[in-house]
C-alpha cells in the first residue's frame, strides 16, 4: 500500500512540475510579446499619426521608409538568432568564453548596421530626389528620413543588451523598460498634440522618439551590465 502511495505522489508531482514548466513557458511567451508590442509600438504609430499631423503625404513617406526598413533589418534580426543559442551555451562555461562570443556577436552586429544605415541614406536621397521631382508637397523629405533611420540604428544597438537580458531570463525586466519608454512616448506625443501641428509636430516627435531610444538603450545597458555571465 505504501508502496503505491509514493507512486501516486511521484505522478503528480511529475504533473506539478510538467504544468509549473507550461505556465512558466505561457508566461514567457506572453511577456516575450508584450515586449515587442511596447517596443515597436512607436514605430508602428508613426504612420496614422503623421496622417492625422501632418497629412496623407507625409503618411506615405514615413510608410515608404519604414517598409524599407523592416526589410533590412531582418539582417540584424537573423543575425540576433544565430547568436542567441549560442550566447545561451556559453552562459554555462566560462565567463571569459561568454564575452568572446558576445563581443564577436557585437562586432558582426555593428558592421551590419552601419552598412544598412548607409544603403538607407543612398536610397533616402533617391527617394528625396523623387519627391522633389514630382512636387508631391512633401516638406524636409530628407529630414524625416535621418530622423527615421537615426530611431532604427538606436533600437538595433540596443540588441546586444536585450540579448543578454533574454540569456539570463529577465523578460518581466525588459516589459518595464518597455513599458516606461513607452509611457514617456505617450506623454511626449499628449504634449505635442496640444502646442504643435504639421511640420514641426512630426520632427518633434521624432527628435523625442529618438531621445527616448537612448533613454531605452542606456536602461538596458545599465540592468545587462549588472548581471553575472559565465561561471
Amino acid at each position: 500500500m505504501w508502496g503505491w502511495i509514493q507512486v501516486e505522489r511521484g505522478a503528480k508531482g511529475i504533473k506539478y512540475e510538467k504544468c509549473q514548466a507550461r505556465n512558466n513557458s505561457c508566461r514567457s511567451g506572453l511577456e516575450f510579446g508584450l515586449t515587442n508590442f511596447l517596443n515597436e509600438g512607436m514605430t508602428l504609430l508613426l504612420g496614422p499619426i503623421s496622417a492625422m499631423a501632418a497629412g496623407v503625404a507625409y503618411a506615405g513617406v514615413i510608410g515608404l521608409i519604414t517598409a524599407f526598413l523592416s526589410i533590412v533589418l531582418l539582417f540584424p534580426r537573423a543575425l540576433t538568432m544565430h547568436y542567441m543559442p549560442r550566447l545561451a551555451v556559453a552562459d554555462k562555461e566560462e565567463r571569459k568564453t561568454f564575452f568572446e562570443v558576445f563581443r564577436a556577436y557585437r562586432r558582426y552586429l555593428h558592421v551590419m548596421v552601419v552598412a544598412m544605415a548607409f544603403g538607407a541614406v543612398i536610397v533616402g536621397i533617391i527617394i528625396s530626389w523623387y519627391i522633389d521631382e514630382r512636387g508631391m508637397g512633401v516638406e524636409r523629405a530628407w529630414a524625416i528620413l535621418l530622423l527615421v533611420l537615426a530611431n532604427a540604428v538606436v533600437n538595433q544597438m540596443a540588441l546586444p543588451d536585450s540579448v543578454r537580458l533574454i540569456v539570463k531570463e529577465k523578460s518581466q525586466l525588459m516589459v518595464r523598460i518597455n513599458a516606461t519608454t513607452f509611457v514617456a512616448y505617450g506623454m511626449l506625443l499628449f504634449t505635442l498634440t496640444n502646442s504643435q501641428s504639421g511640420i514641426t509636430f512630426l520632427l518633434t516627435l521624432l527628435s523625442g522618439q529618438g531621445m527616448i531610444g537612448l533613454m531605452r538603450l542606456g536602461l538596458l545597458r545599465h540592468f545587462a551590465g549588472r548581471m553575472q555571465y559565465g561561471r
